[in-house]
């Protein structure tokens, strides 16, 4: 039935047979507007994973992730690289916001004497495994576009104000970066997906209350912090069962977003080009 209800028509669908998705998802997203626990007590409520492995899917810019001491210290992204999904170029802040940390996370973990044609070549390697995630999560940004090409201004309004607050130093780099218009972009990103992850939470099987005294016993009381630090905070079920109810109802939504990808990216189209003037093709088939 919900695969029913997120059916995209028209020719502006990729190859394959979309249905809607979450991302950047509430596991992705910094700011979701549910109620938060305490902070002490705040990591042992962590947002489930969703689809980037950096606790959900691909970030579309490095954000806060990377520092200016650790981007100093590594090789410049390598020129000449482009995507294309299906035909269509990704956007290069996309492909580069997604790229940049995990190359300099690389590049850091070789000998500093390492020449940057080796590095280059042995991490680009095997474009499959290198592109997957980031097909992932373009797959999933251009439904969320397509199903929701016009956003409510005032809904979006708000979120944009919940997502600078969280964003802190964050939204200065991007800023830096892509300017203005490019911040704005980017949080239009976030929030589509977020509007698709909402869509799939309507239709999530409603939360137990044995799955959530379950859910506190192992994930609250089994983590909580030292006496002192939560001396002033209440770890009561009650008081937190509202953000552990959402938590695991955001963890549903993930998992039906996950299950669609996996159907989804099955069929789409790969090119990649690649430094040095080389380049690869390929469509997916089969999930690794």
């Amino acid at each position: 039935m919900v695969k029913k209800m997120f059916t995209t028509e028209g020719p502006a669908r990729l190859s394959v047979f979309f249905l809607a998705a979450a991302v950047l998802a509430a596991g992705t997203f910094a700011c979701s507007g549910e109620e938060k626990p305490p902070a002490e007590v705040r990591a042992v409520v962590a947002s489930p994973p969703s689809l980037e492995g950096e606790e959900s899917h691909p970030e579309f810019s490095e954000g806060s992730d990377i520092s200016g001491d650790f981007l100093w210290n590594t090789p410049d992204l390598p020129a000449g690289i482009q995507l294309k999904i299906d035909h269509i170029v990704v956007d290069q802040d996309i492909l580069e916001g997604y790229l940049l940390p995990k190359w300099s996370s690389y590049a850091s973990s070789q000998p500093l004497e390492t020449p940057v044609e080796d590095l280059t070549r042995a991490y680009f390697a095997d474009p499959e495994v290198v592109f997957y995630e980031l097909v992932r999560a373009v797959v999933l940004l251009r439904e969320a576009e397509a199903r929701f090409p016009e956003i409510d201004a005032q809904d979006f309004a708000a979120y944009q104000m919940r997502l600078e607050g969280a964003a802190g130093a964050a939204k200065d780099s991007l800023l830096a970066r892509y300017g203005a218009a490019g911040w704005t972009t980017y949080v239009e990103r976030k929030f589509r997906l977020q509007l698709i992850l909402d869509e799939y939470q309507k239709y999530a099987t409603p939360v137990t209350e044995e799955e959530l005294y379950a859910f506190y016993d192992s994930e609250i009381l089994a983590n909580l912090p030292e006496p002192e630090k939560r001396e002033h905070i209440d770890i009561s079920f009650r008081s937190m069962e509202p953000s552990l109810r959402a938590n695991l109802m955001r963890g549903r939504a993930v998992d039906a977003q996950e299950e669609w990808l996996d159907g989804a990216i099955l069929g789409v189209a790969v090119a990649a080009q690649l430094p040095a003037g080389l380049s690869h093709k390929w469509t997916i088939t089969k999930l690794p």
